[in-house]
Formats: structure tokens, sequence, C-alpha cells
């Protein structure tokens, strides 16, 4: 995996308070950073496009965990859509440490499903919000 792959690249602090006991980012705040990188994700798209309607949950979401992740550091924070479906898309991203470009120190995957809040249902993605995703990846999502 390699951070040139990404459109969606954010810089993040590492902060104190992200680390366990053990002196290592804690393995559950990985996971806000991928958090993090969904937003950034869905801000991108919002400014290409205000108009899109959004409303993902997660559905199911994995983390490889690949090196240790210390304070201080600065990290990069890259997302990207992976795969496009009729109700849900997959989410792929990677942390890297800032001023590399390849070994992450983790990698993510989760699947959305796009969900109303207000009916409780899912809904099919619609086709513009389709479009604005395969046309902002430098890799094409998986149609």
């Amino acid at each position: 995996m390699n951070k040139k792959d990404f459109s969606c690249v954010e810089e993040m602090e590492v902060r104190w308070g992200d680390m366990d006991a053990v002196g290592h980012v804690n393995n559950a705040t990985f996971l806000t950073y991928f958090e993090s990188g969904r937003t950034f994700y869905g801000r991108e798209l919002d400014r290409i496009d205000p108009t899109l309607k959004s409303g993902g949950v997660v559905a199911e979401a994995t983390c490889v965990y690949i090196q240790q992740l210390r304070f201080p550091a600065t990290i990069d924070v890259c997302t990207r859509v992976s795969r496009i479906g009729n109700t849900s898309y997959d989410f792929t991203a990677a942390l890297f440490y800032k001023g590399q470009d390849e070994n992450p120190i983790a990698t993510f995957k989760a699947r959305m499903v796009c969900f109303d809040q207000e009916t409780q249902q899912k809904y099919r993605l619609p086709d513009e919000n389709r479009q604005v995703m395969y046309n902002y990846e430098k890799i094409k999502p998986e149609m």
C-alpha cells in the first residue's frame, strides 16, 4: 500500500493522551484516527458537491496493526473508497508517518451501509454520490 494511491490525505498529530500504559498508541485510538479519515473524506465530497445525500453507518470494520505508534508523531490518515455497491460502499484506509509514502503503520477496511436515521432503513446510494466517489479516486473503485 502506498500513500500516493489515496486522494484524501489528512495530517494529524498524535496526542500524549492517545497512548496506553505500555507507552504506545492504544489500539482503539487507531479506529478514531480512521473515523477522522472517513470524516475528512466526507468533507472533500461535500466540497465537490454539497447536494450529495449522506448517512452511512459502519456495518463491518477491520484494522491491521503493522507498527507501533508513539507520541510524539505526525501521521497522515489516508482514505479512499475501494468498492461502491447498491446500498453500501467500502473504505480502505492507512496510517503513514508524515514524510513516508510506504510502510503503513496500520491499515483499515470498513463496509458502510447507506442508512436513513429517520426511517431506520437502508437506502440505495444515489447515482450522484456514486459518480462523485468514482471520479474522486485515483484508483477507481470496484463497482
